[in-house]
């Protein structure tokens, strides 16, 4: 599933691309992420944990071409932190309640189609796709899966200069990994804020 989902986007964006050669546009980005884990849990000897969000990094460029007269493709490489707040509360008094981060760095490789609505000069704009990711480095007790894949919703807006303020929300659409205590299976969503430029 991994190789179908990547090779489709790969096809995907080389066949518009090579369609719209003439009217690529590059840019860069840079921005701060809010990351959650979820779900939250208890097991059966009464410890829990509760899950949080916490702010990290995503730098990177994309390449942008229309798709269609008000449609357009936004391709993107990022490097991406993910951090979520860790609260741990242990059944037994003599621990008592703990706290910590799990952290992630990941390169992603959202692929987006957007809806343009004029405005003025520029144009806010509008749309989703999906955001295959490769894990590079984790919290060192976390054990989490290298790959992951969110549903990867976007909307910002366009200046007539170019620049470009985007909200993008990434949800996991499969297990990151597995929670040590109950062996649930855990997944990622991501709220990510940038502020980027076309050249």
């Amino acid at each position: 599933m991994k190789k179908s989902v990547i090779a489709a986007l790969f096809i995907l964006t080389g066949s518009v691309m090579s369609a719209q050669k003439a009217t690529i546009k590059p840019g860069i980005k840079i921005g701060y992420t809010l990351s959650d884990v979820t779900p939250d849990y208890i097991d059966s000897a009464g410890n829990s944990g509760k899950y949080g969000m916490a702010g990290s990094y995503r730098i990177g460029g994309f390449l942008v071409f229309p798709a269609g007269k008000d449609i357009m493709l936004q391709a993107s490489v990022f490097l991406t932190g993910k951090k979520s707040s860790y609260k741990y509360n242990n059944s037994l008094p003599l621990y008592g309640p703990s706290s910590d981060y799990l952290r992630f760095s990941y390169i992603e490789l959202p692929v987006s189609l957007l809806y343009k609505l004029k405005s003025g000069k520029g144009f806010f704009f509008g749309g989703g796709g999906l955001s295959p990711a490769l894990r590079i480095w984790r919290h060192y007790y976390y054990s989490s899966e290298k790959f992951d894949l969110g549903l990867n919703l976007a909307a910002g807006y366009q200046t007539p200069l170019g620049f470009v303020l985007q909200l993008d929300l990434t949800k996991g659409l499969i297990p990151v990994g597995e929670n040590y205590y109950t062996s649930q299976k855990q997944k990622l969503i991501t709220l990510g804020l940038t502020l980027g430029s076309i050249f």
